[in-house]
């Protein structure tokens, strides 16, 4: 496994990598339909903003399912985060570590066990590889993996609108450089779908939550994310990433460390 491949399929998991109400907002028709009343942009970011998933600790387990090219890669992902500090990423294939990153707001480090070798660099790299840029900048951003992590929904300030199509209120956000849209559950306003549209580059990104559940914390997360990426110059990306143990606010050690006799990636 090559380098990059190794890079690609260790950041899509990270990207990996995604929200309840006063008056209630829907209506069910006779034909078991649901009809949205009309919300403001600022009510359904209120809304939203009540499911935002905060924490000093994050730690998560799932399986991770990589498409490309005809392919498929199957393995299980271990995820620990320290809140604006450190990322730290583990990938494992039948219960052998192939892979490890560490992410800190200014660096980058990947080993990879099958070629023994690593990637040190500042976090710039990590903003080429992903290469993706939202309203909020690019998604290598440290502040912005942490929010795909947890789940959060990635609005910036910009002017917002709102569309119906039932069951969902939809965000939209468009500039001249970008279009994003934001699938909002109009029955609790939980975060089911970001679409992000790059028009210069022609590149799409689409992220889907589901599976919400509630942790002992008492928030509410969604277990289930697919990501699908699209790019003219490269072929289709999906990733399927299903947590299977999460914990929020619980003190974890985390272990970076490069071997000795590891060559540095070229």
């Amino acid at each position: 496994m090559k380098v990059k491949i190794l890079t690609y399929s260790v950041l899509c998991f990270i990207l990996v990598n995604l929200l309840i109400t006063g008056c209630k907002p829907v209506k069910e028709g006779a034909d078991g339909t649901i009809e949205l009343r009309k919300k403001s942009a600022e009510y359904i970011q209120e809304k939203l903003s009540k499911h935002h998933t905060d924490a000093d600790w994050f730690a998560g387990k799932g399986s991770i399912k990589l498409k490309q090219d005809g392919s498929t890669l199957k393995a299980t992902a271990y995820i620990t985060m320290k809140k604006d500090s450190v990322i730290w990423a583990s990938v494992k294939k039948l219960g052998i570590e192939v892979g490890r990153v560490f992410v800190t707001p200014d660096s980058f480090f990947m080993i990879n066990r099958l070629e023994r070798s690593y990637v040190a660099e500042d976090v710039n790299y990590l903003k080429q590889q992903i290469d993706f840029s939202t309203g909020k900048g690019n998604l290598g951003d440290f502040r912005a993996l942490q929010d795909i992590i947890l789940g959060n929904a990635i609005l910036d300030d910009q002017k917002t609108q709102v569309e119906r199509n039932s069951p969902f209120y939809v965000l939209i956000q468009d500039s001249p450089e970008m279009r994003s849209s934001f699938a909002i559950d109009g029955r609790d306003f939980r975060l089911s779908r970001t679409e992000i549209l790059q028009k210069g580059t022609n590149r799409e990104l689409t992220v889907g939550q589901s599976d919400y559940k509630a942790l002992t914390t008492g928030a509410i997360f969604p277990y289930l994310r697919k990501v699908l990426m699209r790019t003219p110059q490269s072929s289709e990306v999906e990733v399927e990433l299903n947590f299977s143990r999460i914990e929020l606010n619980e003190i974890k050690s985390i272990r970076f460390e490069i071997p000795k006799h590891y060559q540095r990636a070229k």
